[in-house]
Order: structure tokens, then C-alpha cells, then sequence
């Protein structure tokens, strides 16, 4: 994505998320199904969103919160962390089992992946097993690149 410094930012920003096959900003009726919980993972982030069957799909990167997010908006009987943790793995993200948790109604599982250039990423997926009453947020991940100097567990 564009820095804010760019005078184009804007347009960049709209070709590279319509370039990914999704819309530019999320509609009313997401921002209601994302609730409270989920307006914090949205906040001053540039958003693309995608309408299917089963739910919404909401992408948000930088705002407030650091990295890349992809959260999913669906009626509670959707249940797929286990067949995105399987896609994850084909696409060469290892699982760190140690990473992986339940906190209250969240459950985390931890994927680590190198790029092209050897940078570290660490993607977390979290499903919400007790979703709040007034949102849709289901799960969401959050991307980020390791810094240098961050200690990896061996074989990472």
C-alpha cells in the first residue's frame, strides 16, 4: 500500500485492492455486522470487502493496528478454522503449535512463513467462539513482518 505521503495514496490504494477482486471500503450493513469488537480491527485502515453465501469478507490494512487483516462476518454455524488452517499449511505456512491458544472466547493458532527475501511473517488466525450478540465477527487474521532481532523458535 501507498504511504500517506503520496499524493496519489488514494487511487494506488483503490487499484490495489480492486486489483485483489474485492471493493473498495466496506458497506453499511458490514460495518453493523462488525460491531463494537470488530471496529477496532478496522480503524483508520484502508478496507476492501467481498459479499459470498456463506458470509462477508472484510480486508484491512494499517489504521491504527500494524499489519494486514482479513475478517470473515458470518452467522455463527459457519466453522472453517480448520479448513483455512489446512489451506494454510498447503500455502506454505507452518503451524506453531506453541503459539496456539484459547483465551476466553478466542482461540489463536500461530503461522509462520519466510518471503522471497527471507523476511519473517507471522500470520495469527483467530476464531471467535463466542461471538458478542450485536456483531457477525466470526474470525479475523492479522499479518505482520517479524523484526530483525525478534528471537524465532528453532526451526523457524
Amino acid at each position: 500500500m501507498p504511504t500517506v505521503a503520496d499524493p496519489n495514496a488514494l487511487d494506488k490504494s483503490v487499484k490495489a485492492i480492486e486489483g485483489i477482486g474485492l471493493n473498495y471500503g466496506v458497506n453499511d450493513s458490514m460495518m453493523k455486522g462488525l460491531g463494537r469488537p470488530g471496529l477496532a480491527l478496522i480503524s483508520q485502515a484502508t478496507m476492501g470487502s467481498k459479499s459470498f453465501e456463506q458470509g462477508e469478507v472484510v480486508l484491512a490494512v494499517g489504521g491504527r493496528q500494524l499489519g494486514c487483516r482479513v475478517i470473515l462476518l458470518s452467522e455463527p454455524t459457519v466453522n472453517i478454522t480448520d479448513a483455512i488452517s489446512t489451506q494454510l499449511s498447503r500455502a506454505d505456512w507452518k503451524p506453531v503449535p506453541s503459539m496456539t491458544a484459547m483465551r476466553g472466547a478466542i482461540e489463536r493458532r500461530a503461522f509462520f512463513r519466510r518471503d522471497g527475501k527471507g523476511n519473517p511473517y507471522l500470520m495469527n488466525l483467530m476464531t471467535i467462539t463466542s461471538p458478542a450478540p450485536d456483531s457477525k465477527l466470526r474470525m479475523f487474521t492479522t499479518t505482520i513482518r517479524i523484526p530483525s532481532g525478534v528471537q524465532l523458535p528453532e526451526g523457524l
